[in-house]
């Protein structure tokens, strides 16, 4: 596939980068959807922004418990020409950690499992 515009920037927010995603996949020639987060970290101010297409939530754990972070909209990439998504941003307080996951298909799982013989 081919940039059909200006390809997204690191200096682009997580919605911009999300959005011109979202139009690349919408007008390629297969009728296929994705779930993506976009994020940016800044460890000199500890500031995480984050955006998402159908994915599921951002967690924040403190080694003590884990929480879901605020989870913007956003429809799955590809689905609508020209969808708007949200962003959240958020501090992360020292020693925090983001966890990102993926739900995969059972029928997916079975076949990343070695055949055992």
């Amino acid at each position: 596939m081919r940039w059909r515009r200006t390809p997204p920037r690191a200096s682009h927010s997580p919605a911009i980068i999300l959005s011109r995603l979202n139009t690349l996949l919408h007008h390629a020639d297969c009728e296929t959807t994705a779930t993506a987060v976009v994020a940016t970290y800044r460890p000199g101010t500890g500031r995480l922004v984050w955006a998402r297409a159908g994915h599921p939530p951002l967690l924040l754990a403190d080694g003590h418990r884990v929480v879901r972070l605020p989870n913007p909209q956003g429809p799955l990439l590809g689905m609508f020409p020209a969808p708007q998504f949200a962003q959240e941003s958020r501090k992360l307080p020292p020693g925090h950690l983001v966890l990102l996951y993926t739900i995969m298909a059972a029928s997916s799982l079975r076949d990343l499992t070695p055949t055992l013989g």
